[in-house]
């Protein structure tokens, strides 16, 4: 999925913070060279996303159309926050592109690493000129290129921190692009073939065997359902009560359940979450839109809350990110 840690970044992909910005600016202010950019990353990211994980992307979003409008208007709020222009987003668009290729592992290494992937690329690195402190809600604000320490109403306003480069202690959980908080400091993740261990960790996308980062397992192949590390290749899962990896289909609409069936296969839900009790059996919810009530949740597989992806859960509404909360 997409945000990772307690800071964000105005970066694309899954760096990009979950919380609000000052929101003033509609989508008819946007000027249209950002409407223009933010519809090209749109269409990049959702097209890979389609291609390499088809079944996810039913059940986080429903659509390919529903996806491109999602993940652009996450990219326009950015533009609210005033960090970035949108020549410097299409410069980081296009090195993403020639660093994924067609090559889905790539794609997912990016999407679920964000700053803290080793090759996080230089035009990507969107900052602003905001100082150490100064209120924030994307690091694209901020000259070190990281905002956290997110306070308030649905957390959505913070401050601009220093990031701490590799071999420095981190700063709560943050560190500088290209490094990741292990353990208290910050470590750069190992790629394919890289050694690793527990204070070592592999980049997400990769799993640590006997002491190497390597591919995640096919489907077919055993795994262990109780493992820290996720094993499986993505868009499939450790079924629990098999031990192998395995494809999870989304076929099953809201009421109905999901996750690991009587028959032992994997079912996923058709643009809804999966909402796992304590004895591990899902059903499936509705989806909440803009403008309608929320609630958070910690027992929903893919997201925080009963919001559409994208959508924060805000004083128990659901919102656009940037659209309502002003951090001044």
């Amino acid at each position: 999925s997409g945000g990772t840690g307690a800071a964000s970044t105005g970066g694309a992909g899954g760096a990009s913070g979950s919380a609000g910005t000052s929101g003033a600016a509609g989508a008819a202010q946007t000027p249209q060279e950002w409407l223009d950019a933010c519809a090209a990353e749109a269409s990049q990211v959702c097209e890979r996303y389609e291609t390499c994980w088809g079944d996810l992307m039913g059940s986080f979003y429903g659509t390919r159309s529903d996806c491109e409008q999602s993940w652009g208007n996450l990219c326009v709020s950015r533009w609210r926050e005033g960090g970035a222009s949108a020549a410097q987003l299409s410069a980081c668009d296009s090195a993403l592109a020639a660093n994924w290729g067609t090559d889905c592992v790539a794609f997912g290494v990016w999407f679920n690493n964000g700053t803290t992937e080793p090759n996080f690329p230089e035009e990507c690195k969107l900052k602003g000129d905001g100082a150490v402190g100064d209120a924030c809600s994307f690091g694209s604000a901020c000259a070190s290129g990281f905002c956290g320490s997110y306070k308030g109403i649905g957390k959505v306003c913070g401050k601009c921190l220093a990031a701490p480069a590799i071999g420095e202690a981190c700063l709560g959980s943050v560190c500088d692009f290209g490094a990741s908080c292990v353990s208290g400091q910050c470590v750069e993740l190992g790629l394919k073939d890289s050694t690793c261990d527990v204070d070592h960790p592999c980049a997400l996308g990769y799993w640590c065997n006997a002491g190497t980062c390597a591919d995640r397992v096919a489907v077919g192949v055993a795994c262990d359902p109780d493992s820290v590390q996720s094993m499986c290749e993505k868009d499939t899962a450790c079924n629990p009560a098999t031990s192998l990896c395995e494809a999870m289909e989304s076929t099953q609409n809201v009421g109905e359940s999901c996750g690991v069936q009587s028959d032992q296969s994997l079912v996923g839900c058709i643009d809804s979450w999966c909402q796992v009790d304590a004895n591990g059996a899902g059903t499936c919810i509705a989806k909440k839109e803009k403008g309608e009530s929320c609630t958070a949740h910690k027992d929903l597989i893919g997201n925080d809350s009963d919001c559409r992806w994208h959508l924060a859960c805000i004083a128990g509404t659901c919102q656009e990110i940037g659209e309502v909360i002003s951090c001044e």
